[in-house]
């Protein structure tokens, strides 16, 4: 039902020439070009909307042809010509490549998936494309134009990255074996999981040993995201919030035009960082706050939207719960954050009771003494407003995740009183002063059976709490 709908199907006249002619929203299925040895030309034709399936093309012309929006699956091209082509948008599945012809054909907004591509002289300009589960093999990219690849789970070998200009890619869990990368661009690469061990770096066509450039001088020829993400891949994590600020206090100074792109790929990278969990979650919660409290008002308006729309990025991450609890792996002395815990009830003491359960369940989580407090209560419906570690705000959005589909509004602020908090720093809390605290507060363990409580805890929590607001 949601798959595109294709008006009508190829319909192979006996012609070889196909040329300019309009193919949008046909289904191509079940065809052999090898087979029949007929080099059809579908020179500059449109093939907007259309779907190949188990499709082999064999010395086909596609110079010029648009393919906007197609889906390709089970298919092959080999020594097919697609010169000038304008391939945007599309989808390719179980796909092979081999031995075909490229001159300045323009690749965008593509994924391919579980594809092969074998002998391929590259001449392309091409952004913006994720590879999953590819193989590409004895491959050339000379003199192609290449920006932000996403390349997860590839086998990379016998390719030269060296001679292209490549801006901005990223290598998740990928298996590179005698690839070249030109050593100008690698501190420009997000990398996760993957070994550089037989990587060549190249400088104009001499090899060079990547420990031996100077991180320094890239902030001196004020390559600000090379420099802040050559920090991480060396993992001088500890220096990394320091640099950024450094980065723009010095930044705000330069041409919109320059300072834009080294912002906003340094964004990009944060992003990337968190959600391969390659910073550890001490520095990234730091770079959180800094990014989230920077003052960005200080740019141009649509300036400002363009970072703050990656802010907001990492802002609904966070609220996400998407992250694994043993990333949360330190506790922090100093952060503290409210949480207002809003309820549909006017039982002050159930209220206080199920809140107390909730950040007991927290401290179970993360094997940590959890020091908490109660600064407000409102009636109305009770509002119960807690100081509590930021460790365990950040914690909120999983664990509601994992028993209810409760919204929690994190933000980001320092509204709350550090008089407050610092008191609350003073008083060190036993794990047994704890246990009496929430015992206090009507916490029941019968004969030990914690998961059966929990659900019952959880259970009425949910069905009286309406909304959790969270300031840090």
């Amino acid at each position: 039902m949601n798959e595109l709908v294709v008006s009508k199907k190829f319909n192979d006249t006996g012609s070889y020439q196909r040329e300019k002619e309009d193919l949008s929203f046909c289904l191509f299925e079940n065809i052999d070009f090898f087979e029949s040895k007929r080099h059809i030309s579908f020179f500059r034709s449109d093939f907007r909307g259309s779907k190949f399936l188990f499709v082999n093309f064999y010395k086909n012309n596609f110079d010029r042809a648009d393919f906007i929006s197609a889906n390709f699956t089970n298919s092959s091209f080999e020594q097919t010509n697609f010169g000038g082509c304008e391939i945007k948008n599309c989808y390719f599945e179980n796909v092979v490549f081999k031995n075909n012809l490229y001159k300045d054909a323009s690749i965008q907004q593509c994924i391919y998936n579980n594809c092969v591509f074998s002998n391929e002289i590259f001449l392309i300009s091409m952004f913006d494309c994720t590879l999953i589960n590819c193989k590409i093999i004895d491959c050339s990219f000379e003199m192609s134009t290449t920006e932000r690849l996403s390349f997860n789970n590839c086998f990379i070998e016998n390719v030269d990255l060296a001679t292209m200009h490549a801006e901005m890619h990223s290598f998740i869990n990928c298996n590179l074996n005698n690839v070249c990368i030109g050593s100008c661009f690698i501190f420009g690469y997000l990398i996760c999981k993957t070994n550089i061990e037989h990587v060549d770096f190249l400088y104009r066509g001499e090899k060079v040993n990547i420990d031996n450039i100077s991180i320094q001088e890239l902030y001196n020829q004020s390559r600000f995201f090379e420099y802040f993400n050559a920090n991480i891949l060396f993992q001088k994590y500890e220096e990394v919030l320091q640099i950024l600020k450094e980065i723009f206090k010095k930044i705000i100074n330069y041409p919109i035009y320059y300072r834009k792109i080294e912002i906003e790929n340094i964004l990009t990278a944060v992003i990337f960082y968190f959600q391969n969990k390659i910073l550890p979650f001490q520095i990234f919660i730091e770079i959180f706050l800094f990014l989230t409290n920077y003052n960005w008002k200080i740019f141009e308006f649509t300036e400002m939207l363009s970072y703050l729309s990656k802010v907001e990025i990492l802002n609904i991450m966070m609220n996400s719960g998407e992250y694994d609890i043993d990333f949360i792996n330190y506790v922090p002395t100093e952060l503290y954050s409210n949480v207002e815990l809003h309820f549909q009830t006017e039982d002050y003491d159930l209220s206080l009771e199920l809140s107390k359960e909730l950040f007991l369940l927290i401290s179970k989580k993360l094997n940590i003494e959890l020091k908490y407090t109660l600064i407000d209560s409102r009636k109305g419906s009770w509002v119960l407003m807690f100081l509590v570690p930021t460790i365990c705000v950040l914690l909120l959005p999983k664990i509601i995740k994992e028993y209810h589909d409760l919204k929690c509004y994190i933000k980001i602020t320092n509204s709350f009183s550090d008089r407050i908090a610092d008191n609350l720093k003073k008083k060190q809390l036993s794990a047994n002063e704890l246990d009496k605290l929430a015992k206090t507060a009507g916490s029941i363990i019968i004969n030990n059976k914690e998961e059966r409580r929990k659900e019952t805890i959880f259970s009425d929590l949910f069905k009286l709490l309406k909304i959790i607001k969270i300031e840090i």
